[in-house]
C-alpha cells in the first residue's frame, strides 16, 4: 500500500473541496432551507396552543418528518418548550415577531 502512495501525488480541485459560503440564520438554517409553512405553522401553534407534530401534520397536510422539523425549529426559536415527561410541549410564546 505504501508503494502506491509514493507513486502518485494527489492533486485536488480547489472548487470541489472548498466549502460553500452559507448565510445561516440563528437556527442553523439558510434562507433557502426555510420551510414555506413555518410562519403559518407558528401562527397555528400559538393560536391553538397545541404544539404537537400530529396537529401540524393534520392542519397543513404534510408528512411526519416535515412537521417534526417545523416543531423542532420552533423549539430552537423558543416558541415551544422541549418535550416533557408525558410527551407534551408547552407553547411559550404569546406573540411572535416574524421576519
Amino acid at each position: 500500500m505504501e508503494d502506491w502512495k509514493h507513486r502518485q501525488t494527489v492533486s485536488y480541485l480547489e472548487e470541489v473541496t472548498k466549502s460553500p459560503e452559507s448565510s445561516e440564520g440563528p437556527n442553523g438554517e439558510s434562507d433557502e432551507e426555510k420551510d414555506e409553512f413555518y410562519d403559518q405553522a407558528v401562527a397555528f401553534v400559538i393560536d391553538s396552543r397545541r404544539a404537537s407534530i400530529s396537529a401540524v401534520q393534520r392542519k397543513f397536510r404534510i408528512g411526519y418528518n416535515r412537521a417534526a422539523r417545523l416543531i423542532e425549529t420552533m423549539e430552537s426559536a423558543g416558541i415551544v418548550s422541549e418535550m416533557n415527561s408525558n410527551g407534551n410541549r408547552e407553547v411559550l410564546s404569546q406573540k411572535v415577531e416574524l421576519d
